[in-house]
């Protein structure tokens, strides 16, 4: 017998947690593992339940420990990482609202500075929307492990970070920012017929103004097949987006600390950035509509990606137990 189980639990802990973690909790409980599995297996009887019980309860070791690191954020780590996307989000908000300048400006001349400073604030949950994922891949792709110089590791924060974002988004792209951008439609309608002298019509909200419980009662009471497929299409490509959210927190972490430049480290995360966003408007029609199917081939690919690169990640600690497989 050459190898014992349990190596794939302590390379995943070497690179999620401190020597301490790893060397207090995680390896004692694989060395039991290991013992244990090892007598099975020299007197011939079945190892089956033996490595499912231990295998499950190392996974719960694993969680315990997650949520502990998380939870005590003893070095900070996760506040960094927090204030990190923050910043990148505020300024990825300022420069997407560089464009609109001169329409606000103009919006403030013809119906008030009140009018247009609503228009963009209603206009805002849409945008953080589309600036959370690129935010938090960057702050992720810049996460320092400092291991190495004796504090905990950034991984469990940055999985915590990821998980968070992952919430904001959810509940901003289907709750939040269809009701702001009905409300957006509603102002400006309202505003323009008002300027004109004449009452505003009633808009009907469009798919990308239905939250997700009104999206589904639009689906299962759709005036037609082809809507139906419609609203199908344009569901499934919201929650494309919000898996991205995660997949891209992950590739970020992937490629954090590879490159001792941080020009490199850069151009690298810019060019994985473009490919990705690339592959998730594969098939959009002349109008700019998604492909339904561009986008989850997208998350399906870089998934694979963001686990090839966490897998081959250098490892934090340098903790051992016996031999592995």
């Amino acid at each position: 017998m050459s190898h014992l189980p349990g190596g794939r639990w302590l390379r995943f802990a070497e690179r999620t947690f401190d020597r301490v973690t790893v060397e207090t909790v995680i390896a004692p409980a694989l060395a039991d593992f290991q013992h244990e599995w090892s007598a099975a297996y020299k007197h011939g009887r079945s190892t089956f339940l033996i490595s499912a019980r231990w295998h499950w309860a190392v996974l719960k070791a694993i969680a315990v420990c997650l949520i502990g690191h998380i939870a005590t954020d003893r070095h900070h780590a996760g506040r960094a990482l927090a204030v990190r996307v923050v910043v990148v989000m505020a300024l990825l908000v300022v420069v997407e609202f560089i464009p609109s300048a001169r329409w606000t400006l103009a919006m403030a001349a013809d119906h008030g500075v009140r009018l247009a400073l609503l228009v963009k604030l209603l206009s805002l949950p849409s945008t953080v929307v589309l600036c959370i994922p690129i935010a938090l891949f960057f702050a992720s792709v810049f996460v320092r492990d400092r291991t190495s110089e004796g504090h905990g590791s950034s991984t469990p924060a940055a999985i915590a970070i990821v998980l968070m974002c992952t919430t904001i988004v959810f509940g901003l792209l289907m709750f939040a920012a269809p009701h702001a951008n009905q409300a957006f439609r509603t102002v400006l309608s309202d505003a323009f017929f008002s300027r004109a002298g004449e009452p505003a019509p009633i808009l009907r909200r469009g798919l990308a103004e239905m939250t997700l419980p009104m999206l589904n009662d639009h689906i299962a009471h759709a005036p037609s097949p082809r809507e139906e497929a419609r609203a199908r299409g344009h569901r499934g490509q919201r929650f494309a987006f919000v898996a991205l959210v995660p997949i891209l927190g992950l590739v970020g972490l992937g490629l954090a600390g590879r490159w001792q430049s941080r020009l490199a480290t850069l151009a690298v995360s810019v060019l994985v950035l473009a490919l990705y966003y690339g592959w998730f408007e594969l098939g959009s029609d002349r109008y700019g509509n998604r492909s339904f199917y561009g986008q989850w081939l997208a998350n399906g690919l870089f998934l694979l990606f963001a686990i090839a690169l966490l897998r081959w990640r250098p490892a934090a600690t340098n903790a051992t137990v016996p031999a592995s497989e």
